[in-house]
Order: structure tokens, then C-alpha cells, then sequence
């Protein structure tokens, strides 16, 4: 059993990895993607490589950028656990270089709204636009606001999650503050892991997101630099991540951007 890292920043692989077990219901969508892009790939955050080595396993010549070091050696030990070989890029998602360019760049699962203020968001997406062939395309996937759940978080705590994972319970507990006039929500987060025969590991830990109306993403991508770009709805990835004809709030916005 590989003992669980105190949370940094946000947390380590290994407890990412737990507490995000669940959500498996995105990647045979990405696999989709990547396969008909046409040319390279790039995951950008890509993390302990949740995506990314399925991508490599279904054949797909794909990159990883990630801020965080032990993240990208997660990576490459699954990696290569599964036979599979990718550059991989330690870097910021707001100002990186990487020596070619892609036909899909991609970034999963709220990753981007780590982005905390409008000018790091315009950063990123310039980032990606610049990193893309003439005829490449960008694709973001973060979820809707609910207007209704955000004026609920008021810091109330509640089970967010629970689901058995590498032999253990994993129970998360949030307990989010939203901010309507910076659209931010922080999180104060408890997680407990019970293993049968042993002590449960808890941990704490806390983050922010900012999140972003569907019009206001439209904007930021028009003013990104993006030529068109159109908005699909889906379910949650920790569910089917199925397609929707229309987006309600809470559904997950996946953006298409192209450069041209």
C-alpha cells in the first residue's frame, strides 16, 4: 500500500488518485477525441496521467503538461506500467513551451478553473491557441454553475463523495464557501480512508475554484484569440459523461475552440 502524502497546494498523487477513483465515466470520450484529432495531443494538467495513459494505451501519440512535479512522476510510472511511452512537461498552464504543435489540446475535468482570475484564464487559453496547428482545436470540460447549489455554500459541511477504491473506503467531506461576486468557491475538504484490519488515514486539505457562466466562457475564448468554438452538454464524469441535448446548470460545458 503506498501511504498517503500530507496534502501541498492541494494533494499528492496518491490521494488524488483515491479521492478521484470514481470518475472514470470521461475517458472513453477523450479516447474518442484524441483518436480522431488527426495528429499529436496534448493534456494539459494533466496529472497523475487519469487520462492521458488510456490515451497512450489506445494508440493515441499524446503529450502531458502538469505544474506539479511528483503529479507527472505518477504519470510515468503508470505509464510505463502500461507499456506506454509520452513526453511529459513540467510547466504552468498559463505560460508554457512545448516543441511541437498539436491538432487537439485538451484540458479535463475543472483543471482550468484553477485559473483564480480572468487575466490567468486569458492566459491559458493563449497558451493552448499558440500550441495548436492552423487547423487544431481546443477543448475544455468544467462544469455549469448551479445558481440554486451555489447559494447553499455557506460552509455547511456534507458527504461530496464515497466509493471503494484500491481496497478502501474513500468518504469525502466538503464543506464549500461560495463568493457570488468573484465567482469562487473555497473548499475545506475531509477525507477518510478505511482499509479492513487497519486505522483509517484522515486527511484535510483546501482549494479554490472560479467558476465561469457559459457566456462569459464564450467571451473569454473569443477574446482568447479563438476564430469559433461551440458548447456541448454532458453529464457529470463521474457518471456516463453521456451527451445532453440541452445544458442545465450542474451539467458539464465541454468547449470547442478552433484557431481558425
Amino acid at each position: 500500500m503506498t501511504r498517503l502524502e500530507p496534502p501541498r497546494h492541494h494533494v499528492g498523487p496518491a490521494l488524488y488518485d483515491l479521492m478521484y477513483a470514481n470518475v472514470r465515466g470521461d475517458i472513453p470520450y477523450w479516447v474518442a477525441r484524441a483518436q480522431a484529432a488527426r495528429g499529436p495531443v496534448l493534456e494539459v494538467a494533466c496529472g497523475s496521467g487519469r487520462v492521458l495513459a488510456p490515451l497512450l494505451q489506445a494508440g493515441v501519440d499524446a503529450d502531458g503538461l502538469d505544474a506539479d512535479a511528483d503529479m507527472l512522476e505518477a504519470a510515468r510510472a503508470r505509464i510505463a506500467a502500461a507499456g506506454g511511452r509520452a513526453r511529459l512537461v513540467r510547466g504552468d498552464m498559463r505560460d508554457f513551451t512545448m516543441p511541437r504543435r498539436y491538432a487537439l489540446a485538451f484540458i479535463a475535468f475543472n483543471s482550468f478553473l484553477h485559473n483564480m482570475t480572468r487575466a490567468d484564464q486569458l492566459a491559458t487559453l493563449r497558451a493552448c491557441r499558440r500550441h495548436l496547428t492552423r487547423e487544431g482545436a481546443l477543448e475544455l470540460a468544467l462544469f455549469a454553475p448551479d445558481p440554486a447549489k451555489l447559494l447553499e455554500y455557506d460552509g455547511t459541511e456534507h458527504v461530496s463523495s464515497e466509493h471503494v477504491a484500491d481496497g478502501a473506503t474513500v468518504t469525502v467531506w466538503d464543506a464549500p464557501l461560495a463568493d457570488v461576486v468573484a465567482q469562487t468557491t473555497r473548499v475545506r475538504r475531509r477525507v477518510e480512508i478505511r482499509r479492513e484490519g487497519q486505522e483509517p488515514e484522515r486527511l484535510t486539505m483546501e482549494f479554490a475554484v472560479r467558476w465561469i457562466w457559459p457566456e462569459e466562457m464564450a467571451l473569454l475564448l473569443e477574446v482568447a484569440g479563438f476564430a469559433r468554438m461551440r458548447v456541448a452538454a454532458r453529464t457529470s464524469p463521474r457518471e456516463a459523461f453521456a451527451a445532453r441535448d440541452t445544458l442545465r446548470p450542474g451539467d458539464f460545458m465541454v468547449w470547442t475552440a478552433w484557431t481558425a
